[in-house]
């Protein structure tokens, strides 16, 4: 079989993924003894054996269920099953990974999978005795996808770092053209869709704020801004060559106009700090005529940050009632309330109460208590070295990535947006395999 799975093409093993995903969600949907129920499990086995062989393609899954996620909620169908689906597949990819072995990042991963089993532990614990089944079951799937993500990351080649930056290419082009087109036919011509206004469809100042092919512009703007942070300053610095720098501009412009037309700060944020960061660290070939190039970008988006009304502080002002206003309501419980208590886990209709906090450090620390301390730091310390070692190893510039989001920590539960965060711990996974590799380790203990 693993001979066999080996000579799949790429469109082939993208294939089998999706239909892997649709085959899972139909046998969801599908009672015992439906004759088309066994079909559907065929095609999950098929999938399941996919991925064990290639882990990256749970990434795929993981990123293309919510990058197209739109069409669907449109058409009223629901994506509960898929998104499962797909949790499912990451969860295989990462052992996957681990059982394939990944000798040079030994500590890196059995420090994570330590802290995340605790995590888990003590999240789904506590869980089960305050929140509802589903409400928890959520809660879990959004904190663990991305570590996932970043252990499939540790066993990836550069192939596979080629493939999946190219489908997150493909990803931002196909909502870059949605959003045009959604800008084009504006609000009334998307609720005509069968769309919601003020959840996937919002505006701001009566302006569109397009969601692309995303449920909303948010998770479109997240993703912009990861995905345009990596192509202008971790894509350069692994894969060299003139097809390669296409791709990279197509990701660079069209993430750049998802983010204007997505209308989404926190996504500029990210670009801007990664950006920055690139510019005090990065090295390389052809690294002074790209920090040229950047330091125009940036001053550029300033200037239309403060010029469209985005540089204003009443929201942030805002968020800071909310903060009061949550800790006032909900203290400070030692081990916390369980995953899912808190952030989007809590605004479906199977959900206890909705929380929303508009902060991940403060979000994570109402699910976890104090032992979310022990997710923060390792997290912040290995974007920390990355960016610094960075200035003499090349392919550790996704770091700066990292670090941006953790800054969007503070204004946003930036971490719950699956696909981007998915796609930013992936690409960090595999700068600590370059990291190692060179015989340098991250020192796990610094966050002791």
């Amino acid at each position: 079989m693993p001979e066999i799975l080996s000579r799949f093409s790429f469109s082939s093993t993208l294939s089998l993924t999706a239909l892997t995903l649709i085959g899972a969600s139909a046998a969801m949907w599908l009672g015992v003894g439906h004759p088309l129920l066994l079909l559907s499990i065929g095609a999950v086995v098929a999938g399941v054996l996919c991925v064990a062989r290639a882990p990256w393609l749970a990434i795929v899954a993981i990123v293309g269920v919510e990058a197209f996620v739109l069409p669907l909620m449109a058409a009223g169908i629901d994506r509960g099953p898929i998104t499962l689906a797909s949790f499912a597949l990451g969860i295989i990819g990462a052992f996957a990974t681990l059982i394939k072995g990944v000798p040079q990042t030994r500590i890196i991963v059995w420090a994570t999978v330590a802290v995340t089993v605790l995590l888990l532990a003590n999240g789904i614990m506590v869980g089960l005795m305050s929140l509802p089944f589903e409400q928890l079951l959520a809660g879990i799937r959004i904190f663990l996808t991305p570590i996932l993500a970043g252990i499939i990351g540790l066993g990836a080649v550069d192939s596979t770092r080629y493939r999946v930056l190219r489908f997150a290419t493909i990803v931002i082009g196909f909502s870059f053209f949605a959003a045009l087109y959604e800008t084009f036919i504006g609000i009334d011509g998307l609720i005509s869709l069968g769309l919601d206004y003020g959840t996937n469809v919002r505006s701001y100042y009566g302006e569109l704020r397009a969601p692309g092919l995303f449920a909303t512009n948010y998770s479109l703007g997240a993703f912009a801004g990861v995905m345009g942070s990596l192509a202008f300053v971790w894509w350069p610095s692994i894969e060299i060559g003139i097809n390669a720098a296409k791709w990279r501009i197509v990701a660079i412009v069209c993430g750049v106009g998802c983010l204007i037309l997505s209308i989404y700060r926190t996504g500029v944020l990210v670009l801007l700090v990664s950006i920055v960061l690139w510019t005090l660290f990065g090295r390389g070939k052809g690294a002074t005529a790209r920090k040229s190039i950047a330091t125009v970008s940036g001053i550029f988006v300033v200037v239309y940050f403060f010029q469209s009304g985005l540089a204003s502080t009443a929201s942030l002002i805002a968020r800071q009632s909310v903060w009061s206003s949550v800790i006032e309501n909900h203290g400070f419980a030692w081990f916390g309330n369980g995953l899912g208590f808190a952030g989007s886990s809590s605004i479906s209709r199977f959900s206890a109460e909705e929380i929303i906090v508009d902060n991940y450090y403060l979000n994570l620390l109402l699910q976890l208590g104090v032992l979310a301390v022990l997710l923060f730091i390792p997290l912040l310390v290995v974007g920390a070295q990355l960016t610094v070692k960075s200035s003499s190893i090349s392919g550790l510039q996704s770091g700066y990535v990292l670090v941006a989001c953790g800054v969007a920590f503070v204004f946003v539960d930036f971490w719950e947006y699956t696909s981007a965060m998915s796609l930013a711990l992936f690409c960090v996974g595999a700068a600590l395999k370059v990291l190692s590799s060179s015989a340098v380790q991250p020192s796990f203990a610094s966050a002791k």
